[in-house]
């Protein structure tokens, strides 16, 4: 049973890449979306985040699952960066399922049919505070699950630390606060 461990761990190393890689195409192509002069471009980098989002979808239950195997072979789950860990990765599904999948999926209804400029209810919904909070939040929370799997804290040093992550998520958010025309929140 030990000689799984190393195939193990290059699944859960692998599919911990694909969801990094899924994160970065995602965040750059919502990037490219919410700058897109029109309503056909709009909906061209739609189609490719809906592609990525397909060739990305076995990185999550694979990542999982191969987590769940590598405590149960080796580290078991009385370990607090293994339970921490854990609960993020449930609260990062969880987060992407109840906030950016309602929100994109209004996005693309706001942007269905027609050719011309982007209506201002679409821009609208594309600058939502809401997207970009959770998305920092998102990144902050995989940067966590990378320093737990590699420095393997104690629960306190790993709760500072998802403290320190949040708090920088948090304060990232709060810089970069626009209005939908662009302008800084409060200028």
């Amino acid at each position: 049973m030990v000689a799984l461990y190393p195939w193990i761990l290059l699944v859960h190393v692998a599919a911990a890449l694909a969801l990094f890689a899924a994160e970065l195409v995602s965040a750059l192509n919502f990037r490219a979306m919410r700058h897109a002069p029109d309503l056909k471009t709009l909906r061209a980098e739609m189609g490719r985040t809906g592609q990525i989002a397909k060739v990305f979808k076995l990185a999550p239950p694979l990542l999982l699952f191969s987590g769940v195997a590598l405590c149960a072979l080796a580290w078991g789950f009385q370990i607090a960066w293994v339970n921490l860990s854990l609960l993020i990765f449930v609260f990062v599904a969880v987060m992407v399922r109840v906030v950016d999948g309602p929100r994109m999926g209004a996005i693309a209804r706001a942007a269905h049919g027609g050719d011309g400029p982007v209506p201002a209810e679409v821009l609208e919904r594309m600058a939502d505070p809401v997207l970009r909070r959770a998305t920092r939040l998102r990144w902050a929370l995989l940067v966590a699950l990378v320093y737990f799997m590699t420095v393997k804290p104690g629960l306190w040093l790993a709760l500072l630390a998802l403290g320190v992550l949040v708090g920088v998520a948090l304060l990232w958010d709060a810089s970069g606060q626009r209005t939908p025309g662009g302008r800084r929140v409060g200028s």
